[in-house]
């Protein structure tokens, strides 16, 4: 392969209306700053390069979303074939990062884009010329989401709706063979999870034996009972701590139960390819596992996967409790804002009480991470993230789904961070149930089906306040009606007496939670939860700010004496939008601090960059 040549990126790429501001190198090597895209940086202990190896050497970002993905044609093959290849193999490396973004290659003289896409075939490429009118718009005509060629995803957050079909058609083909529903949900977190390290290359082809001594090769380490029970053992040895639990482990029997179409369904995962075999269990997709590349999928995107995934997997205790997953960039959003001037932001204790499959936690997690390295200039290793997540992340919920696939996101996470994860003995965890995560779902106590008090409940009692410096949380939001009339009533009193603690009686006495929701009890309780001066960060209804009647109006007013709201990001009007599908009530963004606000403040707008970063890849 060529070498890089002296053209220089970011001079050149200005001819093109892309800012020097605007232009990331990704030609050096990896700083904090640079922490979404340290997927494009090679590792010390990476493999040698092959042909289809290739990575960008710089990003133009808008609205601190990567845009424009650069390559150096001088460092393309000069082998026709093998550069298509390398081209073609990075945009569908690009596209598995989720962003909506094109890639460039340059030389002196020209630029070619093509949008980046899943999709097997490449579309023409659009070329531009410096200093023509196409050229000098081209990144400003980007930016507002109009491209002069085509091979544009049709679907906007397209990774997740191809990742998500994918797992839940899985997910549904391993439930068919009557497996317990908890074990199909660790038996193919398990395989996402090892081919999650086989294609970063913390497991490789040299360890295939060391897993399951009877695999061939590393991908046949679930292709039957023995190699699947070996490795299945493996990683419970190697990552200890709480990787998605089986009730029942019993490979041999699974396998004698299903004709061996359990580990078909697995294997499908690890090798990247579709299921073969009876025709009931083709899957006919149009992408398949074959397509990703999950050295370049966010973890996050793989947790709102997961948290959708979950949700539509237990949908009617979801609809009950009003479990909603949170779309990443609404998340992002919220963290981002949340951290922003957080003082010592590196020793910042999080908490989610109603953290599903930990959206907001694999947020946190990396803005920790990152806010340690700056505070430090080192980057952080092995043992500093273990540090971060036993010590400052903890995460609530209901649901043994939920509380697995959380456990799977942070692993995957801290597998993610760590700059040097090999060899994969190195990276084991301690335990996270009861320690970080925690499910208050009482087992045998509380109804299997409908809603619960869960981390409101008395039973939890008030060894959380007080611990953390930040809330971050999308909580349930539906209104408690009919049967579940007594919580909605002990919500209340848990209201009344937070208020009572935090004002006085009288005050406490007048108040009423609104339409009987689990909304405002989450935030009432997140301000003893939280430090006092703390802050609070949280995706709710916008009833709150909306609704005139005498209670809705008399709570509305009781909080913002007792709160100091700092900033209000306002979604009334993109109920039913694909900023957030499925969500079809209008919400808010509440950002506040855990005290009461001084006489004569106010609440001043929030960022419109903030707004812009919810909406950008749903242009």
């Amino acid at each position: 392969m060529p070498s890089g040549g002296t053209l220089n990126l970011k001079s050149e790429i200005q001819s093109y209306g892309v800012p020097g501001r605007s232009f990331r190198d990704l030609g050096g090597s990896a700083t904090s700053d640079l922490l979404d895209y340290l997927d494009l940086f090679r590792r010390e202990d990476d493999a040698p390069l092959h042909t289809g190896d290739l990575l960008p050497d710089g990003v133009a970002e808008s609205q601190s979303h990567p845009l424009l993905f650069i390559v150096n044609e001088n460092r393309l093959s000069q082998t026709p074939g093998e550069q298509e290849l390398q081209l073609k193999t990075l945009r569908r490396k690009l596209a598995c990062r989720g962003n909506r973004a094109y890639l460039a290659r340059i030389r002196p003289g020209e630029l070619a884009v093509v949008p980046v896409s899943l999709d097997d075939r490449t579309p023409d490429w659009k070329h531009y010329t410096p200093g023509t009118p196409e050229a000098l718009t081209l990144f400003s005509r980007l930016a507002q989401g109009h491209y002069d060629g085509n091979g544009e995803p049709k679907e906007a957050d397209y990774v997740f709706s191809a990742m998500f079909k994918l797992v839940w058609s899985v997910a549904d083909r391993l439930a068919r063979l009557r497996l317990k529903r908890a074990d199909v949900l660790s038996l193919m977190g398990r395989a996402l999870f090892f081919r999650f390290l086989r294609d970063r290359h913390i497991v490789r082809e040299s360890d295939a034996r060391k897993i399951a001594p009877n695999a061939a090769s590393i991908l046949d380490c679930f292709v039957n009972a023995k190699n699947a029970a070996s490795t299945s053992a493996w990683l419970d040895k190697t990552f200890n701590g709480d990787l998605l639990p089986l009730i029942d482990d019993n490979f041999e029997e699974l396998g004698r139960r299903t004709s061996g179409m359990v580990f078909v369904h697995l294997s499908a995962i690890v090798r990247g390819g579709e299921p073969v075999g009876d025709e009931n269990y083709q899957l006919p997709l149009p992408i398949h596992f074959g397509h990703f590349f999950f050295d370049h999928i966010p973890v996050g995107l793989l947790s709102q996967v997961y948290e959708r995934f979950a949700w539509k997997w237990e949908h009617q205790t979801a609809k009950e409790t009003s479990v909603h997953y949170t779309p990443r960039n609404i998340a992002a959003t919220l963290v981002d804002e949340a951290f922003t001037k957080l003082s010592n932001a590196h020793e910042a204790r999080v908490l989610d009480p109603a953290c599903g499959a930990s959206v907001f936690l694999v947020l946190a997690f990396r803005r920790l991470y990152q806010e340690r390295w700056k505070a430090t200039g080192q980057r952080p290793d092995t043992k500093a993230i273990r540090e971060i997540l036993d010590k400052q992340l903890a995460g609530f919920d209901i649901s043994e789904s939920a509380i697995k696939l959380a456990a799977l996101s942070l692993y995957l996470t801290a597998i993610e961070l760590d700059p040097k994860p090999v060899p994969p003995e190195k990276l084991g965890f301690n335990k996270l149930r009861n320690e970080v995560l925690f499910n208050f779902r009482r087992e045998g106590i509380d109804p299997e089906e409908g809603a619960i008090a869960g981390s409101l409940a008395d039973y939890v009692g008030r060894r959380f306040d007080g611990r953390f410096d930040l809330i971050l949380s999308n909580p349930p939001w539906t209104s408690l009606k009919g049967k579940e009339q007594a919580l909605a009533e002990e919500f209340n009193r848990l209201s009344k007496a937070i208020i009572a603690r935090r004002c006085d009686q009288a005050t406490a006495d007048a108040y009423e939670n609104p339409d009987f929701g689990p909304d405002l009890p989450f935030v009432w309780k997140a301000t003893e939860w939280c430090k006092p001066g703390g802050r609070i960060a949280m995706a709710l209804p916008a009833r709150i700010l909306l609704k005139q009647e005498d209670i809705p109006r008399r709570a509305r007013e009781t909080f913002l004496r007792l709160v100091e709201v700092t900033g209000i990001i306002n979604g009334t009007n993109l109920s039913d939008t694909a900023v957030w599908p499925q969500m079809n009530q209008p919400f808010m963004l509440l950002f506040a601090r855990n005290r009461k606000p001084r006489a004569g403040h106010t609440c001043g707008p929030s960022k419109r960059s903030a707004f812009c970063r919810i909406w950008w890849d749903v242009r």
